[in-house]
């Protein structure tokens, strides 16, 4: 009697154990959810340049009944919330499809209610997402892409960039400068010194180093940052002023310098087309 009491007090502590070491898999609501912090990217008809917000939140709360309850809120486009939007999993990606509304305030006017609609994907190690929230009624049709930004400043941006120079004067294509250089360092205050190396792409006209501070840098997209700045310098005999703008990301550095030597009728429009050197 005493071995049969042993056995069954055995079997019942397998059963504890087993039900208090569920390892069924989770749904794929459940795997996604968690806060995550990151970016958001705005696109409407009245700006031509997108809006970038950094230090945006996102909360997904999966649901009992399989679906997933997201609230984003953005210091600048308002509370998004989709109480059940679908997730499924395929090919390694989580994706996410819902309809939900968003409290925003217009200037000058009290706080509204929108309807929106969410799309959405994150890899399976949850280090790449991707929410696209439209709202139709709002400045045209307003997009806000939430982002991971995984790059940093340094990562991307700060370094040598090698590539090619193009030229053009006026409309008329200079020889091309290959195997030329950018170099980009951090100032305070998240500026940079940008150097575009010296070239001798003119006929009769060779210029120095043309060093730019004060560069502002921006995160414009996932793992992108755009920079812009004025260009008021001496490159050794020549005063120099113009601008530069461009973008540069983890593939490819495209950077666009407005040169106006002093004296000369027209600009130095030159392309830089290049990566940066790991």
């Amino acid at each position: 009697m005493k071995f049969k009491f042993n056995l069954l007090a055995l079997i019942a502590l397998l059963i504890i154990v087993s039900c208090n070491n569920d390892d069924s898999p989770k749904s794929p609501a459940e795997a996604v959810q968690g806060n995550y912090e990151g970016i958001s990217v705005a696109e409407h008809k009245y700006s031509d340049k997108p809006q970038t917000t950094k230090s945006e939140k996102i909360i997904l709360t999966a649901n009992t009944d399989g679906t997933s309850k997201i609230v984003f809120t953005s210091s600048v486009w308002g509370a998004f919330t989709v109480d059940a939007a679908e997730v499924s999993f395929k090919s390694d990606v989580y994706s996410l499809k819902g309809n939900g509304k968003v409290l925003m305030e217009m200037q000058g006017q009290s706080v509204k209610e929108y309807d929106c609609a969410l799309t959405g994907t994150l890899n399976n190690n949850k280090t790449e997402v991707d929410l696209v929230f439209t709202v139709p009624s709002v400045m045209g049709g307003l997009t806000v892409t939430f982002s991971l930004v995984s790059a940093t400043l340094a990562d991307v941006v700060v370094g040598v960039h090698k590539g090619e120079l193009s030229l053009s004067i006026n409309g008329n294509a200079q020889n091309p400068v290959k195997d030329h250089k950018v170099t980009i360092k951090a100032q305070d205050k998240d500026k940079l010194e940008v150097t575009l190396a010296g070239f001798a792409g003119l006929k009769n006209m060779v210029l120095e180093d043309i060093v730019i501070r004060d560069v502002d840098v921006v995160v414009s997209a996932k793992d992108t940052y755009s920079l812009s700045g004025i260009i008021n310098t001496q490159s050794d005999k020549f005063v120099i002023k113009g601008k530069l703008e461009g973008t540069i990301n983890t593939k490819e550095s495209n950077l666009q310098f407005t040169i106006q030597p002093e004296l000369m009728p027209f600009p130095i429009i030159t392309v830089f087309k290049g990566t940066r050197q790991k």
